[in-house]
């Protein structure tokens, strides 16, 4: 059987105004390599920052039981590496250290060329996996950007400029929403509502997933079972089934068992499976050396793998959470975006993102399925994922988180 995620993604910038050079097509590629090893911990550093962070906003504001989250590391990085081409003095290095890439020892133009690889890398077709990763910039009609900026963003992150006209909200939302549908193939409708006129510049981008199993499940295997959201709680839920030899790893440290779901073309799940109750303390160890030792100590062992089916979905406001990650200047009158304009004070108004995570059965049934779960069926140990979890889904080259999620309950959307 086919199973095919799929997850988008939509993150913008809202920027309001506020009182008061190509490179030759030969790009050195040993120096392009340097820059992607040294900016590949600081994106895991912040992918994991970003969560915990989530977790806590989403968490007191919910003042109930935590629930399902879905994010994109990589989508924030590029609209937030776009803003970094314009921000000046603190500005710039505060959104320099709010995406931990202020830990690299490569110059800052190395970095956007490092960036501008991994889209492009990223982008390449492939049979059997689908990543379309992609920028957008909305200019107010009367707004004069300046062509260095434009020049870099179209360069490095190749985004698309549009002229708009946000002095009639209702229109601009149209025509925002409308490249976001067909971006997303209508997976997101809606993602802007009540902008203000005094929008004067607006960044976006999206990422769109497809992936199929390396070695799919069988719809005729797929059982309704038992999901344990918390002590006093279960769920019914789709749970599906195959036999087959896993990377895996069960921690000692951290109450939690790893194991990695390959996908076609060189991408993957981890799943991050606590003991049931213990979520919080496993969110609490995410670092970049907890993923180093699972990598490492991780082993193949044949399982009864169990995971349910599911589909979630994200829609949250991150101002709160940039700001105590340090990024609050570009939300105050102190913001300095000069490097876009230097006839208008811009700052930051909001960062709204979008994302949805469907996991589900396409397709007819698979040989090298069939094979797997015909062998050694006596000796398999039961892995089973009837309790909340947590996602990483990665490129394996270049490496690079491309969203996170958290699954509590596999029945809420």
């Amino acid at each position: 059987m086919k199973l095919l995620p799929y997850l988008a993604f939509f993150i913008i910038c809202i920027i309001a105004s506020h009182s008061e050079v190509l490179h030759d097509s030969h790009q050195d590629e040993d120096k392009i390599a340097k820059a992607q090893e040294a900016i590949e911990p600081a994106n895991i550093d912040f992918a994991l920052h970003f969560y915990k962070h989530l977790v806590t906003e989403t968490q007191a504001e919910e003042k109930s039981a935590p629930k399902n989250l879905i994010f994109s590391p990589i989508s924030i990085l590029s609209v937030f590496s776009m803003l970094l081409l314009g921000a000046k003095s603190e500005s710039h290095q505060q959104i320099l250290n709010g995406l931990s890439l202020n830990q690299t020892q490569v110059p800052e133009e190395d970095m956007h060329e490092a960036f501008e690889h991994l889209l492009q890398v990223l982008n390449r077709p492939k049979s059997n996996l689908k990543v379309k990763i992609g920028n957008a910039v909305f200019v107010e009609d009367a707004l004069k950007i300046l062509d260095s900026f434009t020049q870099e963003i179209e360069h490095h992150y190749h985004a698309e400029i549009f002229p708009s006209h946000f002095k009639n909200p209702a229109e601009a939302e149209k025509q925002i929403n409308d490249y976001v549908s067909n971006k997303t193939d209508g997976k997101i409708q809606e993602l802007v509502k009540d902008l203000s006129e005094e929008t004067k510049l607006l960044l976006i981008n999206y990422i769109v997933f497809k992936a199929e199993w390396e070695h799919p499940f069988s719809s005729h295997s797929t059982y309704s079972g038992k999901f344990s959201v918390d002590d006093n709680t279960t769920v019914e839920v789709q749970m599906m089934y195959k036999t087959d030899e896993y990377i895996f790893f069960k921690d000692e440290k951290i109450p939690c068992s790893v194991l990695q779901l390959p996908y076609k073309n060189n991408a993957s799940m981890l799943l991050i499976v606590p003991e049931l109750g213990k979520i919080h303390e496993v969110e609490e160890a995410l670092s970049v050396e907890t993923l180093k030792r699972w990598k490492s100590s991780a082993e193949k062992r044949f399982f009864e793998l169990h995971l349910p089916k599911f589909s979630i979905s994200s829609s949250l406001k991150l101002k709160d959470i940039l700001t105590d990650m340090g990024m609050g200047i570009i939300f105050t009158d102190s913001a300095d975006f000069s490097g876009i304009s230097e006839k208008s004070r811009l700052k930051i108004s909001k960062v709204v993102h979008k994302a949805v995570l469907d996991v589900d059965e396409k397709g007819t049934e698979a040989a090298a399925a069939s094979a797997a779960e015909a062998v050694l069926t006596s000796l398999m140990e039961t892995f089973n994922i009837d309790r909340p979890f947590i996602t990483l889904i990665y490129s394996e080259e270049p490496y690079s988180i491309l969203f996170m999620s958290r699954v509590i309950d596999p029945t809420e959307k």
